[in-house]
């Protein structure tokens, strides 16, 4: 229900879905396989990503062993509201942004266009589920919700029972949306590259605060900075992540208040970034 009328608002294509207890995890038509799991936030995440495989890879037929970031990686994210609704506390995107920033930028990650085939062991994680995981999701809440959302539709519903390669995602994106969105497609998908943003200067002059960031890694993610102050009040200041859209390596940004500050911090949970070091200015 969840599926056909929350995210991704397609009707689901069959009349029954049929779970039963097996090992490890794996999809069918009508049909899901799940292992034990030790928890019931556990089994919602596994059984979620199962049937999350109804629309990818067999709603479109994609070539799942040649561009396995195409299905899983949209069976890693597509859940995520669900699995937050009907389990409290499992915070899907921290842990999948968590299980990424690992391993991202270390000679095993490889772009995600390689062909899956040719991977192996965290490799072959890594560009499948964790990577495009996180890309899509941060894409979602750059286009926002609504515009996101009607553009996966349209590219499922071109691409419904035919076989799309990337191209065709990409594609059908930028045209329904009549933007380029090769600023992000480039980085995240063809390139070698990791997420890292790092707090580079600060100026504080009369009532005003500046922060420059720089984007380190070549991914562009959102920005997030908490600004907290003696007091234990906090301003978060949020860009998304088409904020490095013109190719532009870093920001200033600006915020004012007369209240003394405690500490300044870069990222969130949410927000893959694979050096905190440079994320945390502290003020004693």
């Amino acid at each position: 229900e969840l599926f056909s009328y929350d995210f991704p608002a397609v009707a689901f294509p069959y009349p029954s879905m049929t779970v039963f207890n097996g090992s490890g995890g794996m999809e069918f038509p009508m049909m899901v396989n799940d292992g034990s799991t030790s928890s019931h936030a556990a089994a919602v995440g596994l059984t979620s990503h199962e049937i999350a495989h109804t629309y990818f890879p067999f709603y479109m037929g994609i070539n799942e062993k040649k561009y396995a970031w195409m299905d899983e990686g949209f069976a890693v994210m597509l859940p995520f509201d669900l699995q937050e609704k009907l389990a409290e506390g499992i915070e899907p995107r921290t842990r999948n942004t968590q299980n990424y920033q690992s391993d991202a930028g270390n000679e095993m990650e490889m772009p995600l266009m390689i062909p899956s085939n040719l991977l192996r062991g965290n490799s072959y994680r890594l560009a499948s589920y964790r990577r495009p995981g996180c890309a899509y999701d941060i894409l979602r809440e750059t286009l926002g919700k609504e515009k996101f959302d009607n553009a996966l539709r349209e590219y499922m519903n071109r691409w419904n029972g035919k076989h799309p390669i990337p191209y065709d995602f990409y594609y059908s994106f930028n045209d329904y949306l009549k933007e380029d969105l090769s600023w992000f497609w480039k980085p995240w998908f063809f390139e070698h590259g990791y997420p890292d943003l790092g707090i580079k200067d600060l100026k504080i002059e009369r009532g005003k605060i500046k922060v420059l960031i720089e984007k380190v890694g070549k991914l562009p993610i959102p920005i997030s900075l908490n600004i907290k102050f003696d007091d234990d009040s906090d301003l978060i200041i949020y860009k998304p992540a088409d904020a490095w859209k013109n190719g532009n390596d870093e920001i200033w940004i600006e915020a004012e208040t007369l209240k003394k500050i405690k500490t300044i911090e870069l990222g969130n949970t949410k927000i893959p970034d694979v050096n905190m070091r440079n994320n945390r200015l502290n003020f004693n």
